[in-house]
C-alpha cells in the first residue's frame, strides 16, 4: 500500500528537482536563497513527543 505523505514528498522531490535541471548547484543556489530559508515553522523532537504523548490519552470508541 502506498503511502500517501511519501508520495506527496516524492512529487515534491521531482518538481523541484525538475525545476533544477537536474542539477545539483542549482539546487544548492536555490536553497540559498531567503525564499527557501524558513518555510513554515520548524518541528522540534520536544514537539513530537507531546504530540505522541497527546494522542496516547485520547479515548478510543470501542466497538
Amino acid at each position: 500500500m502506498k503511502d500517501p505523505i511519501l508520495e506527496e514528498i516524492y512529487e515534491a522531490r521531482r518538481q523541484i528537482s525538475e525545476e533544477c535541471g537536474h542539477d545539483i548547484e542549482r539546487l544548492i543556489e536555490r536553497l540559498k536563497t531567503p525564499k527557501h530559508e524558513a518555510i513554515g515553522q520548524r518541528v522540534t523532537p520536544e514537539d513530537v513527543r507531546k504530540l505522541s504523548n497527546r494522542s496516547k490519552s485520547i479515548p478510543t470508541e470501542s466497538h
